[in-house]
């Protein structure tokens, strides 16, 4: 009887112990979450926010903007980009990328944020690179 009751406590421990172990390497054994610092539709969305400076600046030199219309420009820009943060983030980036599209310089001009003649000058020089795999 005793010979019985010791090997039922040993498998009465080897059944904890492999227990245990399952519990502790469940919590250990999860997948990664890899989180990114910059996902493709954020490069995206700041590739173009660079496009769109970098316009802004050589007009800028060539003293066809000036500094009002650049504020103008920055606060349309930043207000068509806004978003509020329960927003998710697809969302918020489609909403990036459609005020950072070259057709947003039509709008502006519609809007009077900028004349047609620096409308033009602007699409001009953001011909020179492709936005429209924004």
């Amino acid at each position: 009887m005793k010979k019985a009751h010791k090997t039922k406590l040993i498998f009465l421990i080897i059944c904890a112990v492999v227990c245990v172990g399952f519990s502790i390497n469940k919590s250990y054994a999860k997948e990664p979450i890899m989180e990114y610092k910059f996902t493709v539709e954020d490069q995206k969305v700041k590739r173009a926010s660079f496009i769109w400076k970098s316009c802004i600046n050589e007009l800028k030199n060539e003293k066809v903007l000036t500094s009002i219309d650049i504020n103008n420009i920055n606060s349309y820009l930043a207000k068509q980009m806004r978003s509020e943060k329960s927003e998710p983030p697809l969302k918020r980036y489609a909403r990036q990328k459609n005020a950072l599209r070259p057709t947003t310089i039509e709008k502006m001009v519609e809007e009077q944020i900028i004349t047609a003649e620096q409308g033009g000058q602007l699409r001009d020089k953001m011909s020179k690179y492709n936005l429209k795999s924004l």
